[in-house]
Parts: structure tokens; sequence; C-alpha cells
């Protein structure tokens, strides 16, 4: 198998992957801001099948990377006292050996984590270890630089264990605590509904149906054209909208300003606005977050037999 093939079987045993210059590290394609807007057939198409891969850590996956960098004792040091001391820490956790001689050992992942950095002490030597997550890209295997390749050291790896069936980070990789702030009294705040910051897959609908309603607005006879066209290149703009969102868009926003489609129009829309999307859309967010809402109350209903929030 070449590269591009066991990273397509990683991706598909559910690690989120994304694709190095061949020979290189730190260069890799652009993956977007949101892990939930992950897709591999567009980060990897084209790429060279002698390509390297990182793996996107976060919610999915936890990464302790024990560096060999800097004079004793470095991470390297922290990773051979913790196996000596205590090796029940990496059981079923894939290990795996850098090119500069470092270790990646793989745990499940942290939500709502940045990466940081844990300083113990092991049979008394002070060492510091980082946890990687965050959407902080992890290089491993088959990566191949000019130092050496990654190796798998352990029975399980990324072909044969999917990232839910590795154990949870152990407590000792855990981020410590901020010493404790005195508390000071405040003003309790109102009651608001949790919302996730940016945008996900699943509000789709209620960006094209709030971009449609806001552009029909403006919709006066004699400019339809116009803002159909400015309404499908905001909708172009948004990375979790494809070309099926635009077009649903402005055959939606012609029908609801009482003109009948014309298909070649549309088609021209469509085009014109996936070639050239407007690269600071405007995101309807009062329609998203009562589309989040409501599915929040029918999840809600639905657990509790039809209760009442």
């Amino acid at each position: 198998m070449n590269n591009l093939d066991i990273i397509a079987r990683m991706a598909i045993n559910g690690w989120p992957m994304i694709p190095l210059l061949p020979g290189q590290k730190q260069t890799y394609a652009a993956w977007g801001s949101h892990v939930d807007a992950y897709n591999f057939n567009a980060l990897f198409a084209g790429q060279p099948v002698d390509c390297n891969a990182g793996i996107i850590t976060g919610n999915t996956v936890a990464v302790v990377d024990f560096d060999n960098h800097g004079p004793e004792p470095n991470g390297l040091t922290a990773y051979r006292r913790i196996e000596a001391a205590a090796p029940a820490v990496f059981h079923d956790a894939i290990v795996e050996m850098t090119p500069s001689g470092g270790v990646h050992a793989y745990y499940t992942g942290l939500r709502g984590m940045s990466p940081y950095t844990v300083s113990m002490t092991v049979d008394g030597v002070p060492v510091a270890v980082e946890v990687l997550t965050g959407r902080k890209p992890s290089y491993c295997w088959p990566t191949v630089t000019d130092k050496g390749g990654y190796q798998v050291v352990t029975k399980r790896n990324f072909l044969n264990t999917r990232p839910e069936d590795l154990p949870g980070l152990p407590g000792i990789f855990h981020k410590q605590k901020e010493p404790e702030q005195p508390r000071v009294q405040k003003q309790a705040a109102p009651k608001t509904w949790a919302l996730a910051d940016g945008l996900h897959n699943v509000d789709a609908d209620a960006v094209v149906d709030g971009l449609v309603e806001s552009y029909l607005r403006g919709a006066v006879v004699g400019e339809r054209h116009k803002h159909a066209q400015a309404l499908a290149r905001a909708l172009a703009g948004h990375d979790i909208l494809g070309e099926g969102d635009v077009r649903r868009g402005v055959e939606a926003f012609f029908n609801r300003c009482g003109r009948s489609p014309n298909k070649g129009e549309v088609d021209g829309i469509v085009k014109y606005a996936v070639k050239h999307p407007d690269n600071e859309p405007p995101t309807p967010w009062t329609r998203v977050h009562e589309a989040r809402r409501s599915r929040i109350l029918s999840l809600f209903r639905k657990q509790t037999g039809g209760a009442q929030a």
C-alpha cells in the first residue's frame, strides 16, 4: 500500500486526517476552523501517493507528546520513567516513536480543551510533557521526514483500532488546576441557552432559510436577479453549504418573491456564485440560534416523554 491508501484507510477507521507534503513535516493543508467541517475527500484531492499525514487532535483524539528535544530530563525521560514505574498508563493506548526519538501516546479525545503542558515528578525527577488537543495537528505514521519515519510500537495501531476504542487520558496527564482565587460576589447572569461557537453541518438549513429571508427584504421588481445573485454568493461563501444548498436557496428566493424560477437563470446564478463566493458572507445567527434551541427542546421532550421544558 502507498501512503495515500494507508491514510484513506485510517480515515475510514475514524481518524481525522490532514495531508502533509512529501518529505516535510511542518507544511500541511488548511483544513478549516472547525473539526465538524472536516472533509477528507476535499483535503486529500490531488495529493501525491507518497504524501505524509497528521491527525487533528481534539474531540476525537488526544496525544501525549514526549519530546526528545533539549537536555535531560526531557519528555522522553518522562516516558521511560513512567513506562518503567507504571506501565499500565500506556495499556491499550497506541504508542509510536517519532523520527527525532520522541514518543506519541494516543488516547480518546478531550472536548473544549486547548493544548497544555503538564509538569510532574517521576522517581524524583521533574519533567514536563505536552498534551496535544484543541485541533492542534499531530504528525503520525506513515509520515516519513528527512529525519526518518514514524513507527508504531504497540499491537494496537491506526488500522486495527478506532479512536473511540482508545483508553481515556490517564489522570497524571490531566490539566493541572490553577490556584483557587478568592471568590468575588457577582450579579447572577440571566439564564441563556448554551450554544456551540461557529457553524456546523446541522445548521445548514437554518443558514439557507435565514439568508433567503434576509435577501427577500430588498427584492423589489427589477432588482430580483441582482439580489438572487448576491444571495447565492453569500450561500456559497459558507463552508458548511454545498452547491445543492446554493441552488435550493436561489429557487426558494424566486418562489417566495412571487416569480417562478427559470432553470437557465438559476443555473447561471449558481455557477457564478460557486466560482465567486462571498469571502465574508453574513450569518443569520438569530435563525441559527432558534433552530438549535428547537432541536434541544425536541430532544428534551423526546427523552422525557413529551414533558415541557
